[in-house]
């Protein structure tokens, strides 16, 4: 791993540490997992009622709506989204 990133998915994050994550398996296995740094990419359902009430907090703002708040997708198609829509800006 030349950047120590470690990816964890299907995983229940239990708790943050001052050392890294607490984490819980389908198992019910417990893992601990030291970091620095950690992100969170959770659940694949968009938000639209949260998004419309946001975007509307601003008057006059233009507001463009990628990743899942889109479409439900990967992160790939997110960051290509997210591309194309800063290029027509």
């Amino acid at each position: 791993m030349k950047h120590h990133i470690k990816v964890v998915t299907n995983t229940k994050l239990e708790e943050i540490t001052e050392k890294g994550i607490k984490t819980i398996n389908s198992k019910f296995q417990w893992k601990e997992y030291e970091a620095d740094t950690v992100v969170l990419a959770l659940g694949m359902r968009a938000r639209k009622d949260k998004i419309e009430e946001l975007r509307h907090l601003i008057p006059e703002t233009e507001v463009y709506i990628i990743g899942d708040g889109h479409q439900i997708g990967n992160v790939y198609s997110a960051v290509h989204v997210g591309f194309d829509t800063a290029v027509e800006i």
